[in-house]
């Protein structure tokens, strides 16, 4: 299930320098639906999809909800 912050996503990340990765929108679809399908169960949040698979934070927030509305994550 997505987790969604109460606070600003700045809250969440540490204080490193996140190097984000260039992909496309269909590619970080598929690579968070791989990444919840790995960690069935668990309640993810947009902070920890975007620090562990470094994907930038507006895609990560709109492939979820695609996601989410399809049916796919949850």
């Amino acid at each position: 299930m997505v987790q969604q912050s109460s606070s600003s996503f700045s809250d969440g990340f540490s204080d490193e320098i996140i190097e984000l990765k260039e992909i496309s929108y269909d590619g970080a679809k598929e690579e968070i639906a791989e990444y919840f399908r790995k960690n069935d169960g668990i309640e993810i949040g947009y902070e920890e999809l975007i620090e562990e698979l470094k994907i930038d934070p507006e895609l990560v927030v709109r492939a979820c909800a695609e996601l989410l509305a399809k049916g796919k994550i949850g």
